[in-house]
């Protein structure tokens, strides 16, 4: 059995940005007028830094270079990591390995971590399906980190292969910002596609700003069953949005509080049928049979609250969360297996910088 390539051709795009105020969070230095080199900041080591500077293989895609990919997913960014390597045959998740390091399918438990702004997302065992990732959508997503494992020490037991952090666009005191994009296209042997994506940053007074994220999308499936007569095979619809509030209470005390909710639907697995031997298809170049349907349900809640206190011989942070996972597998029509997880993630972490005298 083979997997079938996607075929798709874009139809149409339309991208419209309302900034107030320019704004870079990467900063830029050059020694003269035609050098210039991109300092990329990260957290990989729980604290801010320049990925140069970061004690360990990692490596950071920011915004920009992932809507210049054109990555609407994992799917569209994991070819362009050294190291990393996936399996994808449902839209909703991914079995992810870090340099060949990577939990089988028969132990369903996570040898990769992943965090969503500093919160750990799934299981931890196989009872809650550990080794099956979400397929976060990259709308408004600052920066991701992919670093190479082992990192129990600060990434927990589960990192034994590495850790993918995505990192959400922050609230930005004294700007307003909006950004709408609508996309269409089609896929051959599918139907037409469609996403439309949204995202307002407001200001509230000079200490706090408000920022509202929302998408849609639909990518049709291009296979088809013709023994039980299911066509469509593989579409997913993806909903989600988001809501962040930041506010900055001190210049050394600021907090930041998120609601985030994404739910991929999905019809069943892009997949064709093949003879193993020969590598044709078995019944037709897009063609599959399944005895039960595979259709697919998967959301992903995370509410969080982030306090970053600055003291001048110390940094603390605190971060409080709480998460609801659930998978819903309909393998008949009356019939629907639930894998609901629900955690609760307190941490706490104190930096202290010792002064270095030469």
């Amino acid at each position: 059995m083979a997997i079938s390539r996607k075929a798709s051709l874009l139809a149409g795009a339309a991208v419209i940005t309302c900034l107030a105020a320019p704004h870079a969070r990467a900063q830029t230095t050059g020694t003269g007028a035609q050098t210039q080199v991109q300092e990329v900041v990260v957290t990989a080591s729980r604290r801010s830094e320049t990925v140069q500077n970061v004690a360990g293989e990692i490596t950071a895609l920011t915004g920009t270079q992932l809507a210049r990919q054109h990555a609407v997913n994992f799917n569209d960014f994991a070819a362009s990591v050294p190291g990393l390597s996936f399996q994808s045959n449902s839209p909703t998740n991914n079995l992810i390995a870090i340099r060949g390091v990577a939990s089988s399918t028969a132990e369903l438990g996570s040898a990769v971590s992943i965090y969503l702004d500093d919160v750990p997302l799934g299981a931890s065992t196989q009872f809650g399906l550990g080794s099956q990732s979400f397929n976060f959508n990259l709308f408004d997503m600052d920066r991701v980190e992919v670093l190479n494992g082992p990192q129990g020490t600060l990434y927990g037991a589960n990192a034994l292969g590495g850790a993918i952090k995505y990192e959400t666009t922050p609230p930005k005191l004294g700007h307003y910002q909006a950004t709408i994009e609508a996309e269409g296209s089609n896929t051959a042997n599918g139907s037409d596609n469609g996403a439309l994506r949204a995202m307002v940053n407001i200001p509230l007074g000079d200490q706090g700003a408000l920022r509202l994220d929302g998408l849609k999308s639909y990518d049709a499936g291009w296979t088809k069953d013709p023994t039980h007569g299911r066509t469509n095979v593989g579409s997913a619809r993806d909903l989600g949005g988001r809501a962040s509030l930041a506010y900055r209470i001190t210049p050394d005390l600021d907090v930041r509080i998120t609601a985030f909710d994404q739910n991929i639907a999905a019809s069943g697995q892009n997949l064709s049928f093949r003879n193993p031997k020969t590598g044709a298809p078995a019944a037709g170049a897009y063609n599959q049979s399944f005895a039960l349907e595979q259709p697919e349900d998967n959301t992903v809640q995370v509410y969080s609250g982030t306090i970053n206190w600055n003291l001048d011989w110390a940094k603390v942070t605190s971060i409080s969360a709480y998460q609801r996972n659930q998978r819903l597998l309909p393998v008949r029509r009356q019939r629907v297996l639930r894998f609901p997880a629900a955690l609760l993630h307190l941490r706490i972490l104190a930096i202290r910088n010792w002064p270095v005298s030469s």
